[in-house]
């Protein structure tokens, strides 16, 4: 009985991700996470407790793929019985409610459940996606040694992880689709529609035709969608945090920035792509002043 009702929520998941693909006009579906924590989410300066770093992170893989995706990851989620919530890493976190908040989907599991469901997910987004990306900056060493001429074009720290983003995925795109067998390969990007950055998506979606794609043509769409409904941002979502604690760990807990269980799970050997700028990296772009140039800013 339970396999047939795990069956039928698999191919339920497989069949609305397949659903919403075709209304969209590209064949490659890039989900991405932006993480800027809720306690520094108005804080460009990286100063309030939360807004030390900011980021960008997430996947891209066809849609046929994707829809493979779907169903390993309702799966999963099935299995450990958070098929009603889903997937949210701030929620995962939480480990005040997890042992002390009955009603908490995560509450009284025990730390080993806990960790095997997390890598669980991860080895789904690892195996079942083309390519991760992520793109993170110090915000303490943003706001302090970028030009204010570059702070007033970005506006934000996210932005120009963004713009690192953005710059990654399609060149990668360039590389393995358009200047090989898929010469007409369109992109498509999605974004958690409960972001504070979509009251900028017309803004946002002029801006990326215009600064990245300006010769091949490879962005179709720029939209915003709700993690339960796409569930490919919830990957996003765990790569996004996860990365945002690894360069979180070396700048201010002296942890070097290196692969561990999970970063391998979600791809790290092979299919994960991260730029991160701190310190003197950062210091580096700017002497050169050559931060990812974005036109005319958003």
């Amino acid at each position: 009985m339970f396999a047939d009702s795990e069956a039928a929520t698999v191919c339920d998941a497989e069949q609305r991700f397949r659903d919403f693909s075709l209304l969209f006009p590209g064949e490659l579906f890039v989900n991405l996470a932006i993480y800027v924590d809720e306690t520094g989410i108005h804080d460009p300066t990286g100063k309030q407790p939360g807004s030390d770093v900011a980021g960008v992170a997430g996947y891209i893989a066809r849609a046929d793929r994707w829809v493979t995706f779907c169903g390993e990851w309702m799966r999963v989620l099935k299995n450990y019985g958070m098929e009603k919530t889903g997937f949210h890493y701030r929620d995962y976190r939480d480990e005040y409610k997890r042992h002390k908040k009955p009603g908490w989907p995560y509450y009284g599991r025990n730390d080993k459940k806990h960790e095997a469901f997390l890598h669980d997910l991860a080895t789904v987004a690892g195996q079942k996606t083309l390519f991760g990306f992520a793109a993170l900056v110090s915000v303490l060493d943003y706001d302090q040694l970028l030009l204010n001429a570059d702070k007033d074009m970005y506006r934000h720290p996210y932005f120009f992880c963004l713009h690192l983003f953005m710059n990654m995925v399609l060149e990668r795109v360039d590389e393995e689709y358009v200047a090989a067998a898929y010469p007409d390969a369109k992109v498509s990007l999605f974004l958690d529609e409960a972001n504070q950055f979509k009251e900028h998506a017309s803004e946002m979606y002029k801006w990326v035709k215009e600064t990245f794609d300006t010769k091949e043509k490879l962005v179709s769409t720029v939209a915003f969608s709700r993690p339960s409904d796409v569930l490919p941002l919830q990957a996003a979502d765990l790569l996004a945090y996860q990365m945002k604690e690894k360069l979180s760990d070396e700048l201010y807990r002296g942890i070097p920035f290196a692969a561990g269980e999970l970063d391998r799970r979600l791809g790290a050997e092979g299919k994960l792509l991260v730029q991160y700028y701190a310190g003197k990296r950062l210091n580096e772009l700017v002497l050169r002043h050559n931060p990812p140039y974005m036109g005319d800013g958003i």
